[in-house]
Protein backbone atom coordinates (compact mmCIF):
# COMPACT_ATOMS: atom_id res chain seq x y z
CA UNK A 1 0.00 0.00 0.00
CA UNK A 2 1.76 3.67 -1.28
CA UNK A 3 -1.46 5.98 -0.04
CA UNK A 4 -0.14 8.49 1.63
CA UNK A 5 -2.02 11.88 3.40
CA UNK A 6 -0.41 14.74 4.74
CA UNK A 7 -1.55 18.27 6.10
CA UNK A 8 -0.59 21.13 8.18
CA UNK A 9 -2.25 21.70 11.61
CA UNK A 10 -2.13 24.20 14.43
CA UNK A 11 -1.70 23.16 17.11
CA UNK A 12 -1.76 24.30 21.00
CA UNK A 13 0.98 22.61 23.01
CA UNK A 14 0.71 22.37 26.87
CA UNK A 15 3.03 25.45 28.17
CA UNK A 16 0.83 27.73 25.85
CA UNK A 17 2.84 27.94 22.98
CA UNK A 18 0.58 27.81 19.35
CA UNK A 19 3.38 25.83 16.95
CA UNK A 20 2.33 24.38 13.43
CA UNK A 21 2.94 20.52 12.27
CA UNK A 22 3.01 18.76 9.45
CA UNK A 23 1.38 15.56 9.92
CA UNK A 24 1.97 12.52 7.30
CA UNK A 25 -0.19 9.65 7.60
CA UNK A 26 0.61 6.26 5.36
CA UNK A 27 -1.08 2.85 5.29
CA UNK A 28 1.93 -0.05 6.30
CA UNK A 29 1.29 -3.32 6.88
CA UNK A 30 2.74 -4.12 10.51
CA UNK A 31 2.85 -7.86 11.96
CA UNK A 32 0.90 -8.72 8.79
CA UNK A 33 -2.29 -6.41 9.71
CA UNK A 34 -3.13 -3.14 7.92
CA UNK A 35 -1.83 -0.04 10.16
CA UNK A 36 -1.28 3.69 9.79
CA UNK A 37 1.74 5.00 10.26
CA UNK A 38 1.92 8.22 11.42
CA UNK A 39 4.94 11.46 11.45
CA UNK A 40 4.50 14.54 12.88
CA UNK A 41 7.29 17.50 12.17
CA UNK A 42 7.65 20.60 13.79
CA UNK A 43 7.22 23.44 10.96
CA UNK A 44 6.13 26.80 12.87
CA UNK A 45 9.59 28.67 11.79
CA UNK A 46 9.07 27.68 8.12
CA UNK A 47 5.26 28.85 8.36
CA UNK A 48 6.09 32.22 10.06
CA UNK A 49 8.68 32.45 7.55
CA UNK A 50 6.96 32.39 4.84
CA UNK A 51 3.83 34.41 6.57
CA UNK A 52 6.09 36.99 6.46
CA UNK A 53 7.37 36.97 3.26
CA UNK A 54 3.48 37.34 2.32
CA UNK A 55 3.01 39.55 4.38
CA UNK A 56 6.32 41.88 3.26
CA UNK A 57 4.90 41.19 -0.28
CA UNK A 58 2.11 43.41 -0.37
CA UNK A 59 3.37 45.55 2.83
CA UNK A 60 5.97 48.28 4.02
CA UNK A 61 7.76 47.20 6.55
CA UNK A 62 9.13 50.13 8.19
CA UNK A 63 5.36 51.43 8.98
CA UNK A 64 3.92 48.71 8.39
CA UNK A 65 1.17 50.37 5.72
CA UNK A 66 0.25 48.93 2.26
CA UNK A 67 2.40 49.09 -0.32
CA UNK A 68 2.11 50.58 -3.85
CA UNK A 69 0.79 46.84 -5.19
CA UNK A 70 -1.52 46.12 -2.40
CA UNK A 71 -2.81 50.07 -2.49
CA UNK A 72 -3.57 49.74 -6.42
CA UNK A 73 -5.78 46.32 -5.63
CA UNK A 74 -7.09 48.37 -2.54
CA UNK A 75 -8.23 51.41 -4.75
CA UNK A 76 -9.51 49.10 -7.77
CA UNK A 77 -12.05 47.46 -5.60
CA UNK A 78 -13.22 50.75 -4.19
CA UNK A 79 -13.56 51.89 -7.20
CA UNK A 80 -15.85 49.26 -8.50
CA UNK A 81 -17.92 49.40 -5.14
CA UNK A 82 -18.50 53.44 -5.83
CA UNK A 83 -19.43 52.41 -9.78
CA UNK A 84 -22.14 50.24 -8.31
CA UNK A 85 -23.12 52.28 -5.43
CA UNK A 86 -22.95 55.61 -7.54
CA UNK A 87 -20.62 57.03 -5.00
CA UNK A 88 -17.37 59.41 -5.16
CA UNK A 89 -13.63 58.42 -3.17
CA UNK A 90 -10.74 60.11 -3.83
CA UNK A 91 -6.90 59.35 -3.58
CA UNK A 92 -4.56 61.71 -1.67
CA UNK A 93 -0.64 62.26 -2.37
CA UNK A 94 1.48 63.38 0.25
CA UNK A 95 5.04 64.00 1.00
CA UNK A 96 6.94 65.73 3.57
CA UNK A 97 8.61 68.59 2.80
CA UNK A 98 12.19 69.12 3.24
CA UNK A 99 12.68 65.41 4.16
CA UNK A 100 15.85 65.28 2.50
CA UNK A 101 17.28 67.92 4.80
CA UNK A 102 16.50 65.86 7.94
CA UNK A 103 18.23 62.86 6.57
CA UNK A 104 21.06 64.98 5.59
CA UNK A 105 21.47 66.83 8.65
CA UNK A 106 20.30 63.32 11.46
CA UNK A 107 21.07 60.63 9.05
CA UNK A 108 19.15 57.99 8.35
CA UNK A 109 18.48 56.46 11.41
CA UNK A 110 16.79 59.18 12.34
CA UNK A 111 15.14 60.06 9.43
CA UNK A 112 13.57 56.06 9.51
CA UNK A 113 12.00 56.93 13.27
CA UNK A 114 10.60 60.36 12.10
CA UNK A 115 8.76 58.43 8.87
CA UNK A 116 7.50 55.80 11.68
CA UNK A 117 6.06 59.03 13.70
CA UNK A 118 4.66 60.61 10.79
CA UNK A 119 3.08 57.63 9.44
CA UNK A 120 1.40 56.97 12.89
CA UNK A 121 0.26 60.93 12.87
CA UNK A 122 -1.45 60.58 9.23
CA UNK A 123 -3.28 57.21 9.73
CA UNK A 124 -4.73 58.54 13.09
CA UNK A 125 -5.91 61.73 10.97
CA UNK A 126 -7.58 60.17 8.24
CA UNK A 127 -10.16 58.86 9.20
CA UNK A 128 -12.49 55.32 9.60
CA UNK A 129 -13.28 54.94 5.90
CA UNK A 130 -10.01 55.88 4.53
CA UNK A 131 -6.30 53.34 4.09
CA UNK A 132 -2.80 55.07 4.18
CA UNK A 133 -0.40 53.46 1.79
CA UNK A 134 3.70 54.38 1.84
CA UNK A 135 5.14 54.10 -1.76
CA UNK A 136 8.80 54.62 -0.72
CA UNK A 137 10.96 57.63 0.83
CA UNK A 138 8.55 60.35 2.26
CA UNK A 139 5.49 59.57 -0.14
CA UNK A 140 2.50 58.36 1.32
CA UNK A 141 -0.92 58.31 -0.37
CA UNK A 142 -4.64 57.47 1.28
CA UNK A 143 -7.94 56.21 -0.47
CA UNK A 144 -11.03 57.89 1.25
CA UNK A 145 -14.07 56.31 0.70
CA UNK A 146 -17.45 57.60 0.45
CA UNK A 147 -16.20 61.15 -0.61
CA UNK A 148 -19.95 63.85 -0.25
CA UNK A 149 -18.14 66.28 -1.40
CA UNK A 150 -14.72 68.21 -2.13
CA UNK A 151 -15.51 70.31 1.42
CA UNK A 152 -14.72 67.02 3.30
CA UNK A 153 -11.80 65.90 1.44
CA UNK A 154 -10.34 69.81 2.45
CA UNK A 155 -10.99 69.07 5.84
CA UNK A 156 -9.21 66.04 6.13
CA UNK A 157 -6.22 67.51 4.44
CA UNK A 158 -6.37 70.51 6.94
CA UNK A 159 -6.92 68.11 9.62
CA UNK A 160 -3.47 66.44 8.38
CA UNK A 161 -1.33 69.51 8.17
CA UNK A 162 -2.92 70.73 11.33
CA UNK A 163 -1.30 67.88 12.89
CA UNK A 164 1.85 68.37 11.82
CA UNK A 165 2.03 71.65 14.01
CA UNK A 166 3.83 69.95 16.89
CA UNK A 167 7.45 68.77 16.32
CA UNK A 168 8.58 65.55 16.06
CA UNK A 169 10.83 64.30 19.07
CA UNK A 170 13.48 62.07 17.64
CA UNK A 171 16.38 60.70 19.77
CA UNK A 172 16.44 64.38 21.55
CA UNK A 173 16.15 66.51 18.09
CA UNK A 174 13.09 68.34 17.54
CA UNK A 175 11.67 68.42 13.93
CA UNK A 176 8.92 70.54 12.35
CA UNK A 177 7.60 69.03 9.70
CA UNK A 178 5.01 70.00 6.98
CA UNK A 179 3.42 68.56 4.20
CA UNK A 180 2.30 68.85 0.60
CA UNK A 181 -0.80 66.93 -0.50
CA UNK A 182 -1.85 66.49 -4.23
CA UNK A 183 -5.62 65.33 -4.59
CA UNK A 184 -8.14 63.74 -7.46
CA UNK A 185 -11.26 62.59 -6.90
CA UNK A 186 -13.66 59.40 -8.82
CA UNK A 187 -15.32 59.32 -11.15
CA UNK A 188 -14.13 63.49 -12.03
CA UNK A 189 -10.93 62.53 -12.19
CA UNK A 190 -9.84 59.39 -13.15
CA UNK A 191 -11.36 55.82 -13.59
CA UNK A 192 -8.65 53.19 -12.76
CA UNK A 193 -6.32 53.33 -9.67
CA UNK A 194 -3.54 53.97 -11.51
CA UNK A 195 -4.66 57.43 -13.39
CA UNK A 196 -5.90 58.73 -9.92
CA UNK A 197 -2.72 58.12 -8.27
CA UNK A 198 -0.84 59.75 -11.37
CA UNK A 199 -3.00 62.99 -11.43
CA UNK A 200 -2.73 63.37 -7.69
CA UNK A 201 1.00 63.61 -8.12
CA UNK A 202 0.38 66.31 -10.75
CA UNK A 203 -1.66 67.56 -7.94
CA UNK A 204 1.17 67.15 -5.18
CA UNK A 205 3.73 68.68 -7.31
CA UNK A 206 1.82 71.86 -7.96
CA UNK A 207 1.34 71.80 -4.23
CA UNK A 208 5.42 71.62 -3.33
CA UNK A 209 6.01 74.99 -5.51
CA UNK A 210 4.19 76.65 -2.53
CA UNK A 211 4.76 74.24 0.46
CA UNK A 212 2.28 73.39 3.09
CA UNK A 213 -0.58 73.15 0.89
CA UNK A 214 -2.57 71.12 -0.96
CA UNK A 215 -3.94 71.08 -4.27
CA UNK A 216 -6.96 69.65 -6.13
CA UNK A 217 -6.23 68.01 -9.55
CA UNK A 218 -7.67 70.04 -12.75
CA UNK A 219 -6.66 70.25 -16.43
CA UNK A 220 -4.75 73.11 -15.30
CA UNK A 221 -2.70 71.48 -12.70
CA UNK A 222 -1.88 68.56 -15.08
CA UNK A 223 -0.11 71.03 -18.31
CA UNK A 224 2.10 72.76 -15.47
CA UNK A 225 3.41 69.48 -13.85
CA UNK A 226 4.00 68.75 -17.46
Amino acid sequence: MSEQLSFIEKVDTFDGRTIYVRLSLSYIEYDGNPAIQGIMLDVTERIHYENRLKYLAFHDSLTGFPNRRLFLDLVRQSIEEAKRENRRLAVMYIDMDRFKEVNDTFGHDVGDQLLKLFAQRVKDNIGANAIPCRIGGDEFLVLVKDVANDAQIEKTAHKLQQSMQPPFLVNGHKIVATISIGIAVYPSDGNSSKELIRHADYALYRAKSVRNSYQFYSQNVRKAAK
